[in-house]
């Protein structure tokens, strides 16, 4: 399968480096500042998906402010520059749900947004040649079980997000919202986790819903499925 790479490099991650490298993409964009990616210029080519990796996000006063450790000015000159599609986009990013209406246009009708509605990154460590011949969808299924393995079959512990294109409209299936959200978080708090706080997660749904995107709550067996039927290309 063909991919792409965005990663934020950090110090001493030399082994995440080496690690996405071996996964041959077709593009690898690496930089460590904002300027460096609001500066650079990727052409993801036709790939079958793309991840990004390696910085933080965040939502604060009802607005995305930073992607995957890069401020939203540069984030947008680089989305300027950004040119190609992919049938779906992995962001394994903080809060990078909110910049989903964003990616979106680079993604087919039937492709898909995978990202993280509210905090929670990591998933990139799972992307490695050992879980190659594994599709994408399976992979963030096995994480999600992970974390209801840890957690309890009612957690929301996992902030993996889908976003689907579909023709009608677009459509982000997560655990992360509606009435389930409030025993989410207290369990998360319970565990001694970082939460995010009920109300920016209720203004991030506004946020989305009003970039027309509609926020719809569903159970971790329901997301698992929908990862598995609608991302069913491999790692490699």
């Amino acid at each position: 399968m063909s991919k792409s790479i965005v990663l934020k490099r950090n110090d001493n991650d030399d082994a995440k480096l080496q690690q996405m490298q071996s996964l041959q993409p077709k593009a690898l964009l690496q930089y460590e500042y904002s300027s460096a990616l609001g500066n650079a210029k990727l052409d993801l080519g036709n790939v079958d998906y793309v991840l990004a990796t390696g910085g933080h996000g965040n939502f604060i006063n009802r607005k995305p402010t930073k992607f995957n450790g890069a401020d939203m000015d540069n984030f947008k000159k680089w989305i300027g520059n950004l040119k190609g599609t992919a049938k779906a986009f992995i962001l394994d990013t903080c809060f990078s749900s909110a910049l989903c209406p964003v990616f979106i246009k680079f993604v087919p009708v039937g492709g898909a947004v995978v990202c993280a509605h509210g905090s929670g990154e990591g998933w990139a460590g799972s992307f490695n040649t050992g879980n190659g011949t594994r599709t994408v969808g399976a992979i963030l299924s096995g994480i999600i079980d992970s974390a209801v393995s840890l957690f309890g079959a009612d957690s929301g512990a996992t902030s993996i997000s889908l976003l689907l294109n579909k023709p009608h409209g677009k459509t982000l299936f997560t655990v992360n919202s509606g009435t389930a959200r409030r025993s989410t978080l207290d369990k998360k708090k319970s565990f001694f986790m970082d939460t995010d706080e009920e109300i920016e997660l209720k203004e991030l749904d506004l946020y989305l819903r009003r970039e027309g995107v509609m926020v719809t709550p569903v159970e971790t067996d329901k997301l698992k499925t929908l990862l598995t039927e609608n991302l069913k290309m491999t790692i490699m």
